[in-house]
């Protein structure tokens, strides 16, 4: 049964390319600008009517400062997925396509910090080298 599933992921790694990825990352990386694009109009037309309070729900924040706060934390997601996609981008190999697609789906890379990312991805190398 393993064996029939390695000869079906060197089948699917075989169908796709590095460019493949890189397209599914930019495409990541352009929803992403679109949503902070959105986000920030939405906050300039709305911005000074929403309470921000309820996103800090254990601390108790004087409206002026909630709202400063959830930019803040919203430019730090931000900044992490960022940097986190241009990592992958920037790892992707022939040796880890199927590793780094699994770790697109779902954002499921969002689970890591970028030395984990980095070692899963160079794990990957190292076996296929092996």
């Amino acid at each position: 049964m393993d064996s029939q599933m390695n000869k079906q992921a060197n089948a699917d790694s075989d169908t796709l390319s590095i460019e493949d990825i890189y397209s599914i990352i930019d495409s990541k990386m352009q929803y992403l600008d679109f949503q902070t694009n959105s986000f920030i109009s939405t906050f300039i037309t709305k911005g000074e009517q929403q309470d921000f309070s309820e996103y800090f729900e254990n601390e108790s924040l004087p409206p002026e400062s909630a709202a400063s706060q959830f930019i803040l934390k919203y430019i730090e997601n931000y900044s992490k997925t960022l940097s986190l996609l241009l990592l992958l981008r920037k790892s992707v190999s022939a040796s880890n396509i199927m590793e780094t697609l699994s770790l697109l789906s779902d954002n499921y890379f969002l689970n890591y910090d970028e030395k984990q990312l980095l070692s899963l991805l160079n794990m990957r190398t190292e076996e296929s080298v092996s």
